[in-house]
């Protein structure tokens, strides 16, 4: 017991570590100004990210920022091996191990979070954007979370002014870029609260990694879009704050 306790808190101090190094929203805006991948590379190589990069080229940078999220994962695992943080993080469908971890008592808060984000971009998806009906979408939605009060009123919306309407984190959202920085900013909350009051629970490297996957998500961004010649405003409203 007392062996597991330390190995808690060592996972916790580590991980709050880990959540310490987040690039700020005005660093991701700086590295999106750059213009060019070889300024990027300069500016990243102030950053944690700094040992994994190679060159300045599209394919490397990418590589390189999934280098880096690939050693978190090791990381922590190493400290504290939970078999499910490299299932979740490492399938392409997180769907069945979603199920596994709201069975989980230790994993369900997560999963509950996780769920509440899935559910409603499954709606997006098949109801908003591919038009099934209501009865073709539920048995895709988890329904576990705070937003399952709302699940019948979200499946009745077919547009996606209507279903912003449901949302109380997502009003008056007109465009689906909007929309998606709004889900993005209710998810990124709602992980932070799992990060309150629990320095000794094993939910906090999903939580963690997880931030650190959409930051992962806004580097992906800023550098196809720079690779891309977008305009620098294009690029900026990819980008998810999760500071």
């Amino acid at each position: 017991m007392l062996l597991k306790t330390a190995s808690l808190g060592r996972l916790n101090a580590t991980c709050r570590s880990v959540l310490s190094t987040t690039l700020s929203i005005t660093f991701l805006k700086s590295l999106a100004r750059t213009g060019s991948l070889k300024e990027a590379m300069q500016l990243l190589e102030n950053t944690p990210y700094s040992r994994f990069l190679k060159d300045s080229s599209r394919k490397a940078l990418l590589n390189s920022i999934n280098a880096y999220f690939n050693h978190l994962i090791d990381k922590l695992f190493k400290i504290y091996p939970i078999g499910e943080v490299k299932e979740f993080f490492l399938v392409q469908d997180r769907g069945f191990v979603t199920e596994k971890l709201l069975k989980n008592k230790s994993f369900r808060q997560f999963g509950v979070v996780y769920s509440n984000f899935l559910d409603v971009l499954t709606v997006v998806k098949y109801r908003i954007i591919e038009g099934l009906s209501p009865e073709e979408v539920a048995p895709f939605l988890f329904a576990q979370g705070n937003l399952k009060h709302l699940l019948p009123e979200m499946l009745k919306a077919s547009t996606l002014s209507q279903l912003s309407k449901v949302l109380p984190f997502a009003k008056y959202a007109d465009t689906f870029e909007e929309f998606r920085r709004n889900l993005f900013r209710f998810h990124i909350q709602s992980l932070r609260k799992l990060l309150l009051g629990y320095p000794f629970t094993p939910v906090i490297p999903f939580v963690v990694l997880r931030l650190k996957e959409i930051e992962k998500f806004n580097l992906t961004a800023i550098i196809e879009g720079i690779a891309g010649n977008f305009d620098r405003e294009q690029i900026e409203e990819m980008i998810v704050d999760i500071s």
